[in-house]
C-alpha cells in the first residue's frame, strides 16, 4: 500500500525550500530556471497530495495538519527570499507573511478551545494565487518583471482579504461557542 505517499508529498514540498533558496541565490539563469521548475514542482505537489489522499482513501489527521503548514512555509520562504533580493514587492511580502502567521495563530487558539475554522476554497484560491505569482516573479525574463510584481500584488490583495474573512470566522466561531458554553442561544 502507499498510503504514505500524500504525505511524503507534502513533506517533500516544505523540503523543496532549502534548495530552491539555494538557487535563487546562486548566479546565472540555470540556477534561476532550476529554481523555477524545483518550486513549480513542489507547488504542483499541493493539490496532487490532497487528491492521492483521496484517491487512495489515506486521508489523516497528520496530513491535514502538515499540508497547510507545507504551503506556508514554501511560499513565505520563498517571497522572503524574493523580497530581501528586490524582486518582490516588500509591502506585498509583508502583508503575504503576516497574515499567514496571524491565521496560523488564530487555528492554533481556536484549536485549544476545541473550534475549527475550516479551509475555504477563496483560501485554497489564494493559495494558488500565491504560488503562480512566485512563478511569474521566479521567471528570467525581463519582460515578465511588471507582471510578477502586479501579480504579488493581486496574491498580496487576495491574502489580505483571506485572513480578514479567516478573522471574522474566527470570532463567529468563538462567540457561537462561549454561547454554546454559557447556555445562550
Amino acid at each position: 500500500m502507499i498510503a504514505w505517499l500524500p504525505n511524503a508529498l507534502t513533506i517533500g514540498r516544505m523540503a523543496a525550500l532549502a534548495p530552491v533558496t539555494a538557487l535563487l541565490m546562486a548566479p546565472g539563469p540555470a540556477a534561476r530556471w532550476a529554481a523555477l521548475a524545483l518550486f513549480a514542482a513542489a507547488a504542483l505537489s499541493d493539490g496532487l497530495d490532497g487528491w492521492l489522499a483521496r484517491r487512495l482513501d489515506a486521508r489523516s489527521a497528520l496530513g491535514r495538519i502538515l499540508d497547510p503548514i507545507a504551503d506556508k512555509v514554501l511560499v513565505c520562504g520563498v517571497i522572503v527570499v524574493l523580497g530581501a533580493a528586490g524582486e518582490a514587492p516588500v509591502a506585498a511580502v509583508l502583508v503575504i507573511v503576516a497574515r499567514e502567521f496571524l491565521v496560523a495563530g488564530l487555528r492554533e487558539a481556536l484549536a485549544a478551545q476545541r473550534i475549527e475554522v475550516r479551509v475555504t476554497p477563496f483560501s485554497k484560491a489564494k493559495t494558488v494565487l500565491q504560488m503562480a505569482a512566485i512563478v511569474i516573479v521566479l521567471l528570467p525574463l525581463p519582460q515578465t518583471a511588471l507582471a510578477g510584481e502586479a501579480a504579488m500584488w493581486l496574491a498580496a490583495l487576495a491574502t489580505a482579504v483571506s485572513g480578514v474573512l479567516h478573522w471574522r470566522a474566527g470570532w463567529r466561531a468563538l462567540t457561537a461557542h462561549r454561547r454554546s458554553l454559557s447556555g445562550k442561544t
